[in-house]
């Protein structure tokens, strides 16, 4: 995740009506390749394919075979912190925007 540029991302599953957006991996491009040309067939492969990659993505690491979710600001992320470390800031941050603001009213 922490390697996604802006464009490191894809949605697939549009054609099953299931659509997610993931790194780009081997499993992923696979899937945008059947998907061009969608047929009965077409679907049963990408299910076929796709059939534990979350699992092969999250507890196995599995690159090639994993499906790896992921938002669009995918590659604006440049760390690894601790989401409570994230909530903090976050809230810190509001607080002094919010007394910022406040102050502005007085």
């Amino acid at each position: 995740m922490l390697k996604a540029s802006d464009i490191s991302t894809v949605v697939t599953g549009r054609p099953s009506g299931h659509p997610v957006r993931a790194l780009k991996t081997p499993l992923t491009r696979k899937c945008l390749e059947l998907e061009k040309e969608v047929t009965d067939q077409t679907l049963e492969e990408i299910e076929a394919a796709t059939a534990g990659s979350l699992r092969k993505a999250v507890q196995d690491g599995n690159y090639d075979e994993g499906t790896f979710m992921s938002g669009q600001i995918a590659g604006m992320l440049t760390e690894l912190r601790p989401c409570a470390d994230i909530l903090s800031t976050m809230t810190a941050e509001a607080e002094t925007l919010l007394k910022t603001a406040y102050k502005r009213f007085e």
